[in-house]
């Protein structure tokens, strides 16, 4: 511990480092703690001054030799809020350490505990990623994938399940992985590892255990999903980071099914398809689960040829015609900031798009719906309230369809809605009540996850490196600020027109 005291402010970031952080103050946790241990040792960790404050006034502020200091703070170069009142924070001139975020993260957790807070705190293991890819891969004798396990402290005759993670830009998901599931909220043996861009994280439950062998089909059974526990542990996260939030909005999970270790690919397979149905917004936006998308799933990991097949699934993802075409829709309109300039860019670029309409939006501002009509775009029923229906009737979803179709009507009458397209993707029963009513469900295959803008330039990054011929692909003109969407399009079309794409409508069937 002696060497990462001395050298961790000069590290760059990576995941067995993070796990060395978590271990320190795991280390104070386990033995004698009061506020003079606590701030003592975070100022030598990170290499600068650290400060405490508990909600029962008791306080401590040290420099990074060990000398405490008398005073006022200097210069706060990052600080976490405690509850009911009190703060961490640390001073460190110039620009951060790229641990401060994580020294300060596991402090506050170290001070709740020191306020009365129970602990619930547990290291996980950063894996060889060399390791991990055997794993993962598909191409490596089964006998190698078994010997992998073995030296990951995994069974190879116990199922498991893989998540992914992946965070925005300049974001190290290694990192911020092992900081995520270092709060123990996921219970079992985990392992986590950086694959390529993404992270992935090794979960396997002892059999026996509450959250472990499920009954199901099958020699081995089923592992219960761990997406409830990763989403309070997101949660937590973002509590506890206080003013220091952006990157933690940021960290996105898709978690795969139960596998078979020696066919841990199936899982790692759907947890990066699950992935694509992650958002940055909430915690239950951010972690998805490849059990719970139920058909929805199919979208993102199933030839049009196989969806088509489906009985269950009649929603389409794919544009009307072949080759390098592709739709753009946008959601949660219409938006009078962002939606009159998404106009004007899609009238100079000539491009038509669907515009799936938010009906207590449409009330509120009806001109626009008629400019959407005037500009020759398709109209989607989007409900009228943005409401989840994945567990309603078909009579209360019915209703709402017609009445989101209603008001629609009133803002441009005559106006065809040719689609409908659930809130957050959570179909129920919606597919059949919107057929009957002669629109087509209209699902996608590359959302960009614009609902926590990330920057132009990022989702520019999204699109050009998730396009494929046919996709349908979700954006949004309303539900926030969409500026960046906006500015995103306008710079997307002409490339892809000079690479060959152009603009088409979902398809339809029947």
């Amino acid at each position: 511990m002696k060497g990462l005291l001395l050298r961790l402010s000069a590290l760059d970031a990576d995941a067995a480092t993070a796990v060395r952080v978590i271990a320190h103050f795991e280390a104070l946790l386990v033995g004698g703690l009061d506020p003079v241990s606590l701030t003592r040792s975070t100022a030598a960790l990170a290499g600068c001054a650290a400060g405490l404050e508990l909600p029962d006034g008791r306080a401590a502020r040290f420099g990074s030799a060990g000398v405490a200091l008398a005073g006022a703070p200097e210069h706060v170069s990052g600080r976490v809020d405690l509850e009911p009142a009190g703060r961490v924070w640390l001073e460190r001139p110039g620009a951060p350490g790229p641990f401060d975020e994580l020294v300060l993260e596991w402090m506050a957790i170290t001070a709740r505990v020191l306020a009365g807070r129970p602990r619930q705190t547990r290291v996980p293991s950063a894996a060889d990623p060399a390791l991990v890819e055997l794993v993962l891969s598909g191409r490596e004798d089964a006998s190698d994938r078994a010997r992998a396990l073995r030296l990951l402290g995994l069974d190879p005759e116990a199922p498991l399940r893989v998540a992914a993670v992946a965070g925005g830009r300049g974001t190290d998901v290694g990192v911020e992985a092992v900081a995520l599931l270092g709060r123990g909220s996921l219970q079992g043996t985990v392992r986590v590892a950086r694959v390529g861009s993404v992270g992935a994280v090794l979960v396997q439950r002892p059999i026996g255990s509450p959250a472990g062998l499920v009954p199901g089909d099958g020699p081995l059974g089923r592992t219960d999903s761990p997406a409830a526990e990763l989403r309070t542990a997101l949660r937590e996260r973002l509590r506890d980071r206080g003013p220091s939030r952006r990157s933690a909005h940021a960290i996105r999970v898709g978690v795969g099914g139960g596998a078979d270790p020696l066919d841990a690919r199936d899982s790692w397979a759907q947890a990066r398809s699950a992935l694509r149905f992650a958002g940055t917004g909430t915690p239950e936006e951010a972690v998805a689960d490849h059990d719970e998308l139920g058909p929805v799933a199919l979208l993102a990991d199933i030839p049009v040829e196989r969806l088509r097949a489906q009985a269950d699934a009649q929603v389409v993802d794919s544009t009307r015609h072949g080759g390098r075409a592709v739709a753009l829709t946008f959601d949660d309109g219409p938006n009078p900031a962002d939606t009159p300039r998404l106009l004007e860019v899609l009238r100079k670029r000539h491009v038509k798009a669907v515009f799936c309409l938010w009906g207590d939006h449409v009330e509120e501002h009806p001109e626009l719906v008629r400019a959407i009509v005037a500009g020759g775009h398709t109209l989607c029923n989007h409900t009228m309230h943005h409401d989840d229906m994945g567990t309603w009737s078909a009579e209360d979803i019915r209703a709402d369809l017609e009445r989101t179709n209603a008001a629609i009507r009133r803002a441009a009458p005559g106006a065809r809605i040719p689609y409908f397209r659930a809130p957050y993707g959570s179909w129920g029963k919606t597919p059949q009540v919107a057929a009957d009513l002669g629109m087509q469900p209209l699902g996608w295959r590359l959302a960009i996850g614009d609902w926590e803008p990330p920057g132009t330039d990022e989702l520019v990054r999204r699109v050009e490196e998730g396009i494929t011929p046919g996709a349908v692909i979700l954006m949004h003109d309303g539900g926030g600020d969409r500026s960046q969407t906006v500015d995103a399009v306008d710079r997307l079309i002409p490339p892809l027109r000079a690479q060959g794409w152009h603009f088409d409508n979902p398809a339809r069937r029947g």
